[in-house]
């Protein structure tokens, strides 16, 4: 008796934990999911998306008229900049990952698409059990950003279970158009290549990427403090291929390919060896990584950039818990309390107040909340 082989046995897409997102764009400008697939353990939900029904840019601008400098450049082309915003959501049933489970996501974003991505809550890596204690969990994502489009990336922190184990690898691949080309080396390079970029008819707008990337101390109500076993991530961003076609008489050499090039590379492990990390993190509860790429997002980058350099270098820089405030009991008299219970400046202040003094008021919430932060750029990208 003959049995019925299963038809979805070498389909990738049916694999455990696979997820496939493809967000094009349907004639004449509709951004749309033309693929969206998913299996257990990992859950995708995708909400109505948002219309900025107010908002029309283009990346270029056109002229009827030929410029007097430049009487035989034709019109540079626009092109339509998408007005939708879609967002998703990633789940696992159950709240986290259970050890041995891989997650693997594959993203691509078509030209002058917008999507962000976002958890509806902290994913919990589940520790082993006793009998594998071993066993790792992990995920890895893919995820190619086309000419004009954008990700916001802005997930809920990992928190790790004691003995837990976690590795995940995320690549991104931006199609850089001409803004930051010759090989990446820096915003000023791009820009100057996309004013001498031959035939003067396009101008294409890279893509844009921001990504938070943070992992919490664990279940510390629970006494938890970096207690798990391993945690691995690792950001990569990288300018992607581009195919052009050259003449030729060889059928077999009319594409060439122009290789990748990294941008970015980030690596964070967390692990016992040579020191654990519930040795030196402590107090800290969360360490962050936001990753900011492209034109899109180069304001929040500037700003980011422009508030650590004024920020007091590491000598003249304090490092110390705010002290206490005052007991109600040091003084009889209520008046004398008056100042001492009063609340402090809240932050952010008035969008009025000058910039000395908010600065001052969001470095006094930092000291009070225990943050320590940096900022750095490398190549046509940030990191804080």
């Amino acid at each position: 008796m003959s049995t019925m082989s299963n038809p979805f046995a070498n389909n990738p897409s049916s694999r455990p934990g696979h997820g496939i997102v493809v967000l094009g764009v349907l004639p004449p400008n509709t951004p749309v999911f033309q693929t969206l697939t998913y299996q257990y353990p990992l859950k995708l939900i995708s909400p109505a998306p948002h219309n900025l029904s107010t908002t029309t840019t283009a990346t270029t601008t056109s002229t009827s008229t030929p410029s007097p400098s430049q009487p035989n450049t034709p019109p540079r082309r626009r092109h339509p900049t998408s007005t939708t915003i879609h967002t998703l959501f990633l789940l696992t049933y159950g709240g986290g990952l259970v050890a041995g489970d891989t997650i693997t996501l594959s993203i691509t974003l078509h030209a002058h698409t917008r999507l962000i991505l976002l958890t509806q809550g902290s994913t919990k890596l589940f520790a082993p059990p006793a009998r594998d204690p071993t066993r790792t969990s992990a995920q890895r994502t893919t995820v190619r950003i086309g000419e004009g489009a954008a990700l916001c990336w802005l997930p809920d922190p990992a928190q790790p279970f004691a003995g837990s184990a976690f590795a995940q690898t995320q690549v991104f691949e931006v199609e850089c158009g001409s803004w930051g080309s010759g090989g990446g080396r820096s915003r000023e390079e791009g820009e100057g290549a996309r004013e001498g970029r031959a035939g003067g008819d396009e101008d294409v707008e890279p893509g844009s990427l921001c990504v938070l990337d943070y992992v919490s101390a664990g279940r510390v109500a629970r006494g938890e403090n970096w207690a798990f076993r391993s945690y691995a991530s690792k950001n990569e961003i990288w300018l992607c291929p581009t195919t052009t076609t050259t003449p030729s008489t060889d059928p077999t050499t009319t594409t060439t390919t122009t290789p990748r090039h990294l941008l970015l590379r980030d690596n964070l492990l967390l692990r016992p060896l040579p020191l654990h990390p519930s040795t030196h993190l402590p107090p800290h509860t969360i360490t962050a990584t936001l990753l900011l790429h492209g034109p899109l997002f180069d304001p929040l980058s500037t700003f980011f950039l422009a508030e650590f350099a004024a920020q007091p270098r590491l000598g003249g820089r304090s490092f110390s818990p705010p002290p206490p405030p005052p007991s109600s009991s040091s003084s009889s008299s209520p008046a004398a309390e008056t100042p001492a219970q009063a609340a402090p400046q809240p932050f952010p202040p008035p969008k009025s107040a000058p910039l000395d003094a908010f600065r001052a008021a969001r470095a006094a919430q930092e000291r009070a909340d225990g943050i320590v932060w940096s900022a750095a750029r490398t190549q046509v990208s940030d990191v804080v």
